[in-house]
């Protein structure tokens, strides 16, 4: 009952899991209590152990392609040149080995407590949570393509719980959830996200046809759905075919991500790169022209969960996962033939469960050959898993086996006292340090306010000690110090000179991000201003690498141009704003900055004639 109340718990708490006051805000409050939950989850089951001689129910119909999975996951974060960045994962993501742990604890949680008659429950409320979710979007998720894959995996859940249920009240608020969930798909924008919602509704339509001729509504609400998606679909792909692909479009985009992808992959075909170290690894095989093509956004993943574990574990982990899919599938169809023979209810509510479930997971897979993933959308998927696995094997005959329940042996009474306080102790202690980055990250959030260099100093430097994201960090923070100086809210000086030193720190560990670069440029051209000639002259060369990074953004040539300017060298910034015009001739800040270089130019001239008030007027 225990567990059951914390694997409930942790199916409504995790997709809304959020704090303002963190920096992460979304992704590092999840990934704390999705691990913090496992650790509890783990404990009560040790507990169950030692007191009753009970062994939670391991063997589940997927148990052993998961552990082969979770251990080849092991023996590269192990082997990894960065093993703790493998275990947690990058800033942000946090998608690393204590994440994929944490995931496949619950997912044999959910598949051991819930049996027939608490599934129908369970569903409604992981439904019902990732209702308030959706309605919480961008800021519950950072992204609104997440939240739109969201919604798409657990549409299918809405749609059978739509089914089960037969009190109007019931049915007339899933109704609603449902047409907010579709709204949302639709809204976003976000072609996988629609086409996994499409896939899971046929799938799940396709799947209830057996059943038709008795109850109806069991293919006319998923069908109802499928229509009103599939015209946005064409549209959208219709739009999405005809882009050009000379405009640098999300298709061309993700076909450049793509490639890069599996020439990394073929770099590193045994391990790979390691958990969620894609990101680190992207900038050295990025192709010349990307970020001419594309900006210099950064790119944190193949943005296709297979070539994820593809470049993340290697081709071994790409097979495991690979294999976990086929045999998922082959469970799912051994248990749907089964339950189609059986006309008990419980058997009709274990059938819907297993098909609304075996739907998000496909919805899941759509959108994840499109689109990045997320702590909430990878725990939405192992715990879709978790309920195929619930509904599929509770009517094997090995469930029923009396040596998955009771081990053979007890621990003395006078051992239990003190191994169950040990026990409660560890998880507390493991608790504690799993929520460490958490209790980091707000820290570091709370010293933002701060006007104080020193404080900043530290807080930086334990932020990076705990969670190990240098450019994230050290960027942040000399944004804070620089829109403090720039606000005149304390002595500009020293914030502007701990500025420097941040974003200083920030471009060793990010060489090729112009918008580091662009913003080191910012701040030593303001420590320029205030008579620092050396800080002028390094604020060109920032300026410059910027530029040479990406030299299509107008957001760097033009602070170069002014530099220049500033340092008196006209003719090279006329020259930069130049090369900058032919590549963006309709962009109105070049313009508008071309023009005020030359008023410039023309008032230094008069200046220079001794007609100092004719120079003031034209620089008007």
């Amino acid at each position: 009952m225990v567990r059951a109340g914390l694997a409930g718990a942790l199916l409504c708490t995790v997709p809304i899991a959020a704090d303002p006051w963190a920096y992460g805000v979304d992704n590092v409050t999840k990934y704390t209590v999705l691990v913090v939950g496992a650790i509890a989850l783990v404990a009560v089951s040790a507990l169950e152990l030692i007191w009753r001689g009970r062994l939670p129910r391991w063997r589940n119909g997927l148990h052993w392609p998961v552990v082969a999975l979770i251990t080849w996951s092991a023996i590269v974060a192990v082997a990894s040149s960065d093993v703790r960045g493998n275990m947690l994962g990058a800033y942000r993501h946090f998608d690393g080995l204590w994440t994929a742990l944490a995931l496949v604890v619950v997912m044999f949680a959910v598949a051991d407590t819930f049996s027939a008659g608490g599934l129908r429950a369970a569903l409604t409320a992981m439904y019902a949570a990732g209702t308030v979710a959706v309605l919480g979007g961008v800021s519950l998720f950072g992204n609104p393509n997440h939240v739109a894959a969201f919604a798409a995996s657990i549409l299918p859940v809405g749609v059978v719980l739509l089914v089960l249920y037969s009190n109007r009240w019931a049915r007339a608020s899933i109704a609603a959830s449902i047409v907010v969930l579709m709204l949302d798909v639709l809204l976003a924008g976000s072609e996988g996200a629609l086409l996994g919602a499409v896939a899971a509704l046929a799938f799940v339509a396709g799947m209830s046809v057996p059943w038709s001729s008795r109850r109806p509504l069991v293919v006319l609400a998923p069908a109802t759905a499928l229509l009103v998606l599939v015209v946005p679909l064409l549209l959208a792909f219709d739009a999405w075919g005809s882009a050009s692909v000379s405009s640098g479009g999300t298709t061309e985009w993700r076909a450049a991500v793509w490639q890069t992808s599996l020439e990394m992959a073929a770099d590193r075909p045994l391990l790979g790169f390691g958990l969620d170290q894609f990101s680190v690894s992207f900038p050295e095989y990025r192709p010349a022209d990307f970020v001419e093509r594309f900006g210099t956004m950064g790119v944190d993943a193949p943005h296709n969960v297979f070539l994820n574990y593809l470049t993340g574990l290697g081709v071994i982990g790409l097979l495991l996962f690979a294999a976990l899919l086929v045999l998922a599938a082959r469970l799912f169809v051994t248990a749907y033939r089964r339950l189609g023979r059986t006309a008990v209810a419980s058997a009709r509510t274990r059938r819907a469960a297993l098909i609304c479930a075996a739907g998000g997971c496909v919805a899941y897979l759509v959108q994840g050959a499109f689109d990045n993933q997320q702590i909430a959308l990878s725990f939405t998927f192992w715990t879709l898993l978790g309920f195929v696995c619930a509904a599929a094997w509770d009517d094997a005959p090995e469930r029923t086996k009396a040596p998955e329940r009771t081990s053979t042996w007890r621990i003395p009474t006078l051992a239990a006292a003190p191994l169950a306080t040990l026990t409660v102790a560890g998880a507390l202690t493991l608790g504690w340090l799993a929520a460490s980055p958490y209790r980091t990250d707000r820290a570091f959030r709370a010293a933002l306010e701060s006007s104080d260099p020193a404080e900043l100093r530290r807080s930086v430097t334990e932020a990076i000690r705990r969670n190990e994201s240098a450019d994230d960090y050290l960027s942040a923070a000399g944004a804070a110090a620089f829109a403090r100086a720039e606000l005149g809210t304390a002595d500009r000086t020293p914030l502007l000179r701990f500025a420097r030193e941040m974003y200083a720190r920030a471009v060793e560990t990010q060489p090729l991000d112009a918008g580091l670069w662009g913003q080191y440029g910012d701040v030593l051209a303001a420590l320029g201003a205030l008579g620092d000639d050396r800080a002028e002259q390094l604020a060109v060369r920032a300026f410059r690498t910027a530029v040479e990074i990406d030299p299509s953004e107008p957001d760097f040539a033009i602070p170069l141009a002014n530099a220049l300017a500033a340092h008196g060298d006209t003719r090279q910034a006329r020259a930069v704003l130049q090369r900058a015009l032919s590549r963006s001739p309709d962009d109105v800040s070049i313009r508008r900055a071309w023009r005020r270089l030359l008023r410039q130019a023309r008032a230094s001239r008069i200046n220079d004639e001794g007609d100092g008030e004719a120079a003031r007027a034209a620089l008007r």
